[in-house]
């Protein structure tokens, strides 16, 4: 069984351009948690600041609607009687998946459902902007939900401690459409962007834009 320091890799749970999440479980303590790797072939290509960033924001917040961080730091990955050095970041495990997902099997929200999600996740926006943090990535598919169907906010790869932004990071479905035009602007006003249309994916079961427009009628 593939082993990256201290966990043993269970199942591959995603896979990005850079790096995969494995479900592990460590060795001694058989704490089990979801394991970002950067892949051994990315690891000349990535920018390290840019993840040490992001493990740097994790360290500041302990929310129960945040997927924590347990650690983060170099290790080997052994697999297959080959040995590599990677970066790797464990954070718990959040099993019930993308809301994105649940909201694809269950259908529309009633108004009750939406309102018990969407006031978890008020409540971990409203924490993270009162120090300062913006996420700027904010969508179904990086909200996850746990064993007992509580929301968990996930991958703070693009969020930043900058009051004004210009970088254009994000995803084009659930981009304020300042960031779309290049102009600067707040992170935490994007958020509450995000956030509006988070509300109407769960109310409707699609997406509000294909790309939001300042003419836009909403």
């Amino acid at each position: 069984m593939p082993t990256c320091g201290n966990y043993k890799l269970r199942k591959k749970l995603g896979e990005g351009g850079f790096g995969a999440v494995y479900l592990a479980k460590h060795i001694d303590t058989k704490k089990k948690v979801a394991l970002k790797i950067i892949k051994p072939e990315m690891m000349e290509h990535v920018n390290m600041d840019d993840i040490e960033k992001e493990v740097e924001i994790l360290k500041q917040i302990d929310h129960p609607y945040i997927t924590k961080l347990v650690e983060a730091g170099h290790c080997e990955l052994s697999s297959r009687g080959r040995t590599n050095e990677v970066y790797c970041i464990a954070l718990e495990v959040a099993s019930g998946g993308e809301l994105f997902d649940f909201i694809s099997m269950t259908g529309a929200f009633s108004e009750d459902v939406a309102r018990y999600f969407f006031h978890q996740f008020l409540d971990a926006l409203e924490y993270m902007h009162e120090k300062g943090i913006s996420h700027r990535d904010l969508k179904t598919e990086n909200i996850l939900l746990d064993k007992d169907f509580n929301l968990k906010i996930a991958d703070f790869g693009y969020a930043s401690e900058k009051g004004s932004n210009q970088t254009q990071v994000g995803t084009p479905d659930y981009m304020a459409p300042e960031i779309l035009q290049g102009e600067k602007y707040s992170g935490q006003i994007a958020d509450i962007f995000g956030a509006g249309l988070i509300l109407f994916m769960m109310h409707a079961q699609s997406k509000a834009f294909l790309k939001a427009e300042q003419s836009d009628p909403y």
